[in-house]
């Protein structure tokens, strides 16, 4: 933070993330490996006993054809739980609401792709063909989706480059967020104002320091700038969070994503929630100290030396995280992963009924 400047909490890694090819977190890691892994854990199957005739032996046994693919599913579920529980473990010891999140986030995920897995399973005549589909799918789901829907988000919805926005920044700074309040016209209204509440007629003959109280509107109009183009700023980040979800029928991933960092406490949302109470904090101080300047630097001004005791009094800087209740959650996020497990769920059910004639009489 810096006296009369709101400068952005930089996020170099995030900023940079787009352009990069392998996970750069856990998460990611998550993202990419879940899916993976049960894929070629499950990817054979179905598929490989078809191939090795092993289905009608099971049915001879007394199996049924909803028993076994209800079987394998159960082996891909507690796969999936094995990955997911360790880490739900660890970040219920920080927060267990926003554990809880990641818990469904990636159950429902895990959920998606071992019904994809098993959909393709039980379409494939071997599971060579059922791999390389899934593969595909994998590929297309978790690198080459996203890719497209960052650069899309990037072009429908560009944000300014940094010397684009400060110089908009200056220039309002300067001339006003309409152009036509100069500084001088400003700080002439201002002392004509405080000349006609003290009812004295020169700026000498104030009984405070009118210094004081011109760093302070300088600091109000300065607010006023920021609010305008940061909380355009902020729109636009939201317009690029909904244009990528926007791809999400390509790719649940992108919906995890989402909902993933949200639970985190990572994504834009908890990155507001935190900028936006280290700029409450800067402007109280900036405040309380424009007001101790203009009380007490009367024939000083910028001479002015304030005691030790003024800054044990200053305000001090406590953030508290939010929780995860007080954020709006990403709702389209959460709709679209359901969206996605219950087409999944579909394709499952067409390719079960497909399927049970090989392990019928």
């Amino acid at each position: 933070m810096e006296a009369h400047y709101q400068n952005p909490a930089a996020l170099r890694p995030i900023e940079s993330a787009a352009g990069e090819v392998l996970p750069q977190s856990a998460a990611a890691l998550l993202q990419w490996g879940l899916p993976l892994l049960l894929i070629v854990a499950g990817a054979g199957l179905w598929a490989a006993e078809r191939e090795s005739q092993r289905l009608p032996l099971q049915w001879v046994q007394g199996a049924s054809a909803g028993a076994l693919l209800l079987g394998k599913a159960l082996m891909l579920v507690l796969l999936a739980v094995l990955l997911i529980l360790p880490l739900t473990l660890l970040a219920a010891m920080a927060d267990p609401a926003r554990a809880a999140w990641l818990a469904l986030t990636y159950g429902l995920y895990a959920l998606i792709w071992i019904a994809l897995t098993l959909t393709l399973s039980l379409l494939s005549r071997n599971a060579r063909t059922a791999l390389a589909g899934l593969l595909g799918l994998w590929l297309l789901a978790t690198i080459i989706g996203p890719r497209l829907a960052t650069n899309a988000a990037v072009q429908l919805a560009p944000l300014p480059s940094p010397e684009a926005f400060w110089a908009e920044v200056r220039v309002s700074q300067s001339q006003g967020i309409d152009g036509h309040s100069s500084g001088d016209q400003r700080r002439t209204e201002l002392l004509q104002r405080t000349l006609a509440e003290y009812g004295v007629s020169k700026e000498e003959d104030l009984p405070i320091s009118f210094a004081g109280i011109a760093m302070q509107a300088g600091e109000e109009h300065a607010n006023t700038v920021y609010d305008h183009h940061y909380g355009e700023y902020w729109v636009q980040i939201a317009a690029q969070d909904g244009w990528r979800l926007a791809w999400a029928p390509i790719s649940p991933l992108l919906a995890v994503d989402q909902l993933s960092q949200w639970a985190a406490g990572s994504d834009w949302r908890n990155h507001r929630h935190f900028t936006d109470r280290a700029e409450a904090h800067r402007r109280e101080l900036q405040r309380f100290l424009n007001a101790d300047f203009t009380e007490n630097a009367k024939g000083q001004d910028f001479a002015y030396q304030a005691e030790p005791a003024l800054w044990a009094k200053a305000p001090r800087w406590d953030y508290q995280p939010a929780a995860a209740g007080d954020l709006s959650r990403p709702g389209g996020a959460l709709a679209v992963l359901l969206g996605w497990l219950g087409a999944a769920a579909i394709m499952l059910g067409f390719a079960y009924q497909r399927a049970q004639h090989e392990v019928l009489p």
